[in-house]
Parts: structure tokens; sequence; C-alpha cells
């Protein structure tokens, strides 16, 4: 009966920091909608995307890059903001549907421990869909949003 309760307690306890581990918070500010979300370390998946990413780019550089976050996540817990950017560009998801697909895709990695930047990365988000890093002031002037003000901590 002890060892029903102690594994009960442990299968309770996973539960819980797998639901608070993929937490996360949708953010629309300055027309850009984002998600924020932790990845605790050792937690085994990492699966967000962004509404009206194309099929090339969500199956490709994107979870490609998805795979390496889960894989520093084994090492250190991490805040991680992802979001579509919305430009003159961005065509409509389907007719009658307000949403557009984003011409970028953002995805920023800061660690929880010391607060440094592990990755600002910028996807095309089109058929030949490419990535590039960029200096996380660039992407704040871009979208007009400061991250220190979203994590509440000054990033390194």
């Amino acid at each position: 009966m002890k060892n029903l309760l102690v594994i009960l307690v442990l299968i309770t306890t996973i539960l819980q920091m797998r639901l608070f581990a993929q937490q996360n918070d949708t953010i629309i500010k300055n027309k850009i909608k984002y998600i924020k979300y932790n990845l605790y370390k050792g937690v085994a998946s990492n699966n967000y995307f962004i509404n009206g990413m194309t099929p090339e780019l969500k199956d490709s550089l994107w979870r490609y890059n998805n795979d390496t976050i889960l894989h520093i996540s084994h090492q250190d817990s991490l805040l991680i903001l992802i979001g579509g950017i919305i430009t003159t560009k961005s065509k409509l998801i389907t007719e009658g549907n307000p949403e557009r697909i984003p011409t970028y895709c953002f995805n920023v990695v800061i660690s929880h421990y010391t607060h440094k930047l592990i990755q600002c990365l910028l996807f095309y988000n089109n058929e030949k869909p490419t990535v590039k890093e960029i200096p996380l002031t660039e992407l704040e002037y871009y979208i007009k949003i400061y991250f220190e003000n979203i994590v509440k901590f000054s990033i390194k």
C-alpha cells in the first residue's frame, strides 16, 4: 500500500511538472501574436508552432530548431518566445478568416538560470524557408516589443 502511494505521488508530480512545463501565454501586442512558454530541464517535448506557418517551414527548419532546443533543455531550463510577424506581404490564411499568414516567424530562447540569450532566430515563412540569427535588439526594433518587459529580468 505504501509503495502504491509513493507511485501515485510520483505520477502526480510528473504530470504536474509536464503541465507546468508546457504552460504558455498567448499575447498580442503591436499586432504581433506571440507565445511565451517555459521548457523546464528534462521535459520530453517541444512542439509549438505558429498559426499560419507554412508546412515547408514547420516540417524542416522549425522542427530541426525545436529538436535543438529540446536537446539544450536537458542541461538548462528555458524561456522561449515564438511568434509570427505580419507584413504587407502577408496573405489571408483562408477566405473569410481575418488572420494572416506571417511573413516571418521568430524564436527567442533565454536561459532561466543565467538569463543569457541562447538564440534569436528569424525564419522566412514561405515555400523555400530560410533562417538567420539576428541580434535581439534588431528583432525588438522590428516588432516594437521589448523582451525584457515580458520576461521581467535583464537579458544578458
